[in-house]
């Protein structure tokens, strides 16, 4: 059994190693912690929980800019240093030192047979800071994209 919560940035932009990725139209954060169960005498047939590791995955999603293409930024298997902007406000924002691009999906136009959006999903490897949380690493929205 796993506590977990689902974050959701629709206003938010997504920041790779200090790149804005263009033309991101949404964001999902899972963030949960795994819990160990057990029963015992003292439990008086309840059981026991106690929290465990924490963790966090998630996806995001765009379309295809030509100017900025996000693959010039990332790929499937980077390990990345990953910003999530909830506002464009100082300190709305979830960091992860490291995290790990494990796949990257495309959709396609029928009529022009063209890719026309994207979807990366990622996985954080290690700590993760949440808003305004102590010892997170301070950032700055970059003011547009980049190639």
């Amino acid at each position: 059994m796993a506590s977990t919560t689902a974050i959701s940035g629709t206003d938010g932009n997504v920041v790779i190693d200090t790149r804005r990725i263009a033309r991101i139209t949404n964001w999902r954060l899972t963030v949960a912690s795994g819990v160990d169960e057990w029963g015992d005498s003292d439990g008086g047939r309840f059981t026991n929980a106690r929290p465990t590791r924490r963790g966090a995955s998630g996806s995001f999603e765009g379309k295809i800019d030509t100017t900025y293409p996000f693959y010039n930024v990332f790929e499937e298997g980077d390990s990345v240093e990953l910003v999530l902007w909830l506002r464009n406000v100082a300190g709305q924002y979830y960091a992860f030192p490291c995290a790990i691009i494990t796949n990257i999906n495309y959709q396609v136009s029928p009529d022009g047979k063209n890719v026309i959006a994207w979807t990366a999903d990622f996985t954080a490897d290690g700590q993760y800071y949440k808003p305004g949380e102590a010892g997170a690493p301070a950032h700055t929205l970059p003011s547009a994209p980049s190639v």
